[in-house]
């Protein structure tokens, strides 16, 4: 057992009455699992020793800024409660490397559409036709699919309504009431079970590279409207930086944006901006997230 094993079990323990889902819940259990072995002195760490974790070898910019989420939302709720302060507050947040969208090309997702047999047309059809996730197709039940609006059950039991696809009803509306995605037994798909089976069979007939996650992006990016909000409603994303990754923009659109600048010789020179500097926090000593009180 790890030095904070009852710590993790407690925050874990939170995590699920707030309804977070399983997956989240697992995530960060293992991380902070995997910290509270690896560290000194377990979680009840220094800053310092906390850096020098996020930051060691083997690990890329996408799995720190990960592991960081996962020890700052313990930490945020410890401290005060088990622990005396929260020692990631001075550690910078490390940046991830920014995701590039990746819809499938319009023609091939045509000729998908027209070549692929059922059950994988269909959820093709509502990857790319609503935006759907595959947690969400999982979840999809007839009942929630109208000729007008669609609801979808996604992450963390979130719901949002989005309009029905001519198409998607055309494929969803003969379909009998319960799952709209089946295994072949017949019981609920999976999200997993919808990922690898749709990638797989993508590929059997042609389109290797397609995955039901990149269909989600050509529904970002095919859309019919240029304001990014919409689509940020559309795809149930609460940050607009996140919207952006899965939009693709046509070069022609951004030849377009930069011909239109009124760059004419009686311009007006902007400004420089002189950014300030921070002063350095150095906290002398060992600075550790200790228990408030000895466990009981």
């Amino acid at each position: 057992m790890t030095p904070c094993a009852d710590l993790i079990t407690a925050f874990c323990d939170h995590l699920v009455l707030l309804g977070r889902s399983d997956r989240t819940v697992g995530h960060r259990r293992a991380v902070l699992t995997m910290a509270d072995r690896d560290l000194p002195h377990g979680l009840e760490a220094t800053a310092e020793e906390l850096a020098a974790w996020l930051r060691r070898p083997g690990l890329g910019p996408n799995a720190r800024a990960s592991y960081y989420s996962a020890l700052l939302a313990f930490y945020r709720h410890a401290a005060g409660r088990w622990l005396a302060l929260n020692p990631l507050a001075d550690v910078p947040r490390p940046r991830g490397k920014t995701g590039q969208p990746r819809p499938v090309p319009l023609e091939q997702l045509r000729r998908l559409l027209a070549e692929a047999s059922e059950p994988y047309r269909t959820w093709a059809l509502i990857a790319a036709g609503l935006g759907a996730r595959c947690v969400e197709i999982s979840r999809l039940d007839r009942a929630d699919v109208g000729p007008e609006l669609t609801h979808l059950h996604g992450k963390g039991d979130k719901h949002r309504v989005v309009p029905t696809h001519p198409a998607v009803w055309q494929a969803v509306s003969t379909l009998p009431p319960g799952p709209v995605a089946r295994k072949q037994s017949g019981e609920r798909a999976t999200p997993g079970y919808i990922s690898a089976m749709a990638s797989a069979y993508f590929a059997h007939i042609g389109h290797d590279g397609v995955t039901m996650h990149r269909l989600r992006h050509s529904f970002a990016s095919f859309v019919d409207t240029q304001d990014l909000r919409v689509v940020q409603e559309l795809l149930g994303h609460s940050r607009p930086s996140t919207t952006a990754i899965y939009r693709a923009v046509a070069p022609a659109a951004l030849a377009s944006a930069v011909a239109g600048l009124p760059l004419t010789a009686d311009a007006p020179a902007q400004p420089r901006r002189v950014p300030g500097r921070r002063p350095l926090r150095v906290a002398p000593g060992r600075v550790a997230a200790r228990r408030v009180s000895a466990r009981r």
